[in-house]
């Protein structure tokens, strides 16, 4: 090949000599070129344009439907990807994360009261695929895309229809009671709905449950009162009772071990003072009389002495007459000499029944 320029033309002539193999003979060839400039700078710019419209990116969580001349071609994954520039477009980028729709809808209880049912709903495109290295299903993406032109709106009258199915029959205290019957019910009515276009319900949520008429919230409010009230009564009624059969039985206790006590205490001055007239006895020769005598005796003095070291004492002995006295000594030695011998002929008795006890064959 042969080439030859003008420099002043700012052209360049060339030929080119052919040989042509299967017939051996021998071409030339001639023409002009533009500058290499221009043409350079030509290719440069179109393959620019070719890869800035070849390459796009999609982001994670996100999947993008490619059509080819108006028809469905494939699903785009997460990263880097290619198309062929005017032949493929991007007809739409799915969000694959969870979404949540939020919605009051307002319906009628079984007896009559209007309320206001709050729902939440969360659902995500159902393009989980476990066997796939990005874990997209492009089946479930293209259902979604091209099954609804509004998936929200679809889900909205899907669950305002649920929940007007469910809600009239019940009563006005079953729904507040059993708010978890309503939100399952929605779930089952509205996943058997959308699971056929492309889309998986995970959780339905029933919120709150309000009347719409506020003197119906403020009648349940009373009667919550007054149920309230009703059982604090009770309770402090039954408190009341605890309190009081407790105090009985204190008080039972108390004097049963009260009457102990002084049962006791008596006991003990009964036997102190057979102890002191036994002891009184032995010093007299055996006189009760003399015994019995010196004992009362000695406690008069002691009570005087005691009252004479206590000026403030509300209680004053007065000595007694001398007939009285005697009269008062005689009963009481009388009343002790009967049970001292009573007390010896029941001893001899049971000696006697012990004895006789013994000596039977």
């Amino acid at each position: 090949m042969q080439f030859a320029g003008d420099a002043q033309a700012g052209l360049r002539k060339w030929s080119c000599l052919s040989l042509d193999i299967g017939s051996g003979q021998l071409f030339e060839f001639k023409g002009e070129i533009v500058p290499l400039t221009t043409i350079g700078l030509g290719v440069l710019t179109l393959l620019v344009i070719v890869a800035v419209l070849s390459i796009f990116i999609v982001k994670q969580k996100t999947a993008a439907v490619i059509e080819r001349l108006g028809k469905f071609h494939r699903v785009a994954m997460p990263g880097l990807n290619f198309r062929i520039p005017i032949v493929d477009q991007i007809a739409q980028r799915v969000d694959l994360r969870v979404q949540q729709i939020d919605m009051d809808i307002e319906t009628k209880t079984e007896d009559n009261v209007t309320v206001l049912v709050r729902t939440s709903i969360q659902f995500e495109v159902a393009a989980n695929d476990p066997a796939n290295p990005l874990g997209i299903n492009p089946e479930g993406v293209k259902a979604a895309v091209y099954s609804l032109s509004n998936p929200g709106a679809q889900i909205r009258t899907y669950v305002a229809d649920a929940v007007r199915g469910k809600v009239p029959n019940m009563s006005l205290d079953e729904t507040f009671s059993d708010k978890a019957a309503i939100a399952e019910h929605v779930s089952t009515e509205l996943q058997a709905r959308m699971g056929g276009y492309g889309f998986h319900i995970l959780n339905t949520l029933v919120p709150d449950v309000a009347p719409t008429d506020a003197r119906v919230l403020s009648a349940m409010n009373n009667v919550m009162a007054s149920l309230r009230e009703k059982e604090a009564t009770i309770n402090k009624a039954q408190a009341e009772k605890s309190a009081t059969i407790i105090r009985a039985e204190a008080d039972r206790d108390r004097a049963r071990l009260a009457g102990e006590g002084v049962a006791l205490q008596r006991k003990a001055i009964a036997e102190g003072l057979a102890a002191s007239v036994r002891e009184l006895g032995e010093a007299t020769d055996g006189d009760p009389t003399n015994s019995l005598a010196v004992l009362m005796f000695t406690q008069q003095v002691d009570a005087q002495i005691a009252f004479a070291e206590k000026g403030n004492s509300s209680t004053v002995l007065l000595p007694p007459a001398s007939d009285q006295f005697q009269n008062t000594f005689a009963s009481i030695q009388s009343a002790i000499l009967s049970a001292g011998n009573a007390q010896r002929d029941n001893s001899q008795a049971r000696a006697k029944y012990t004895q006789e006890q013994a000596e039977r064959p």
